[in-house]
């Protein structure tokens, strides 16, 4: 479960908000359905779902609305589908990476929901593609339930919980959003 679509745009400059309907049906709906789909093959198997979410679907990030709306449903309907399943075998993998260096940033959407690629907002160099994929095989042989994969992340996730006002001044920053 890896389709996705990004935006980059604040919620005031969106006059569209079909953008929000077009990142759910492929970020999260995308991923329900396939998971539905593949569910009894899984079950017979007693396998694993993995479901690829992002840090933005444990905090929250400026300019990405309808993306952290969309990866914070993954992360909700993976969790309650993971408790749904506890007593069958299968194992449910959440994995919350930071940018990779994928093309989903070339075809990022902006305020008007046509892509505008990739527009430099992020000081974080992104991870690649053979090092995401290694963390979540690793994660897969554990059976682990989350895989958060950077130390930015792990350290966000925990503050969140002491500290929020904090995290979010992080996040702010984090994509150079002034607040204004």
């Amino acid at each position: 479960n890896n389709a996705g679509i990004s935006m980059w745009a604040r919620f005031d400059e969106i006059e569209d908000l079909s953008i929000f309907e077009r990142l759910m049906k492929v970020n999260f709906l995308g991923a329900v359905y396939f998971t539905h789909a593949a569910l009894p093959f899984v079950r017979a198997q007693r396998g694993q779902i993995v479901a690829v979410s992002s840090l933005t679907g444990i905090t929250g990030v400026p300019t990405r609305t309808a993306y952290a709306a969309s990866k914070h449903a993954m992360q909700g309907f993976f969790d309650s589908l993971r408790i749904e399943l506890r007593e069958t075998g299968i194992n449910v993998l959440v994995v919350s990476p930071g940018f990779v260096d994928t093309p989903i940033r070339d075809k990022v959407i902006g305020a008007d929901g046509k892509e505008q690629g990739y527009q430099g907002r992020t000081s974080e160099k992104p991870m690649s593609v053979e090092e995401c994929v290694a963390q979540i095989v690793s994660a897969l042989d554990r059976r682990e339930r989350e895989l958060v994969m950077t130390a930015r992340g792990k350290l966000g996730r925990a503050l969140r919980l002491v500290a929020p006002g904090l995290v979010d001044a992080i996040a702010a920053k984090s994509v150079g959003d002034p607040g204004r």
